[in-house]
């Protein structure tokens, strides 16, 4: 779908992430805290409960993102997003963010670089050819960090 939206919009940003869901929005830190931010992942993950996650159908958030929609969030990503943020927040309270909208769960298809009134065509094309329904199941979190403005896991 990234593909497709490049060859066929010339969009760019998008595919410089992995499909992924995002739990606490992108901050800034010195790297001197990536080993504490990587040891903090770990540890949530010892203790999150694997849960099934459906994505269904396309949403988009003005002209600028389109997404593939996190069928009604399950209460068990709710609580993790919640509980994650807490945590998060009472590890790194010198963390701020410059933006901390709700929390949506989605993986995104296109954003930013949509060329203005393209962005309803798009979803059509999507939601017309590629009807989206599929379950996965959710495991752990993942630390990722913007590299020559590419997100790479952190391990």
């Amino acid at each position: 779908m990234k593909k497709y939206m490049e060859e066929r919009y010339g969009c760019q940003a998008a595919k410089k992430s992995p499909a992924h869901l995002t739990v606490i929005p992108p901050f800034r830190a010195e790297d001197t805290t990536i080993q504490a931010l990587s040891n903090f992942v770990t540890t949530f993950n010892i203790g999150l409960v694997p849960f099934d996650i459906t994505l269904k159908n396309y949403g988009q958030f003005g002209e600028r993102v389109l997404f593939i929609d996190v069928e009604k969030p399950h209460q068990s990503l709710l609580e993790l997003e919640q509980e994650c943020m807490q945590e998060f927040s009472e590890n790194f309270p010198n963390i701020t963010f410059g933006m901390k909208p709700d929390f949506n769960p989605h993986v995104t298809i296109a954003t930013r670089d949509i060329p203005e009134g393209t962005l309803s065509k798009a979803r059509s094309y999507f939601e017309d050819t590629y009807p989206f329904e599929s379950s996965f199941e959710a495991k752990r979190l993942t630390l990722y960090k913007l590299e020559n403005g590419w997100w790479r896991s952190v391990e």
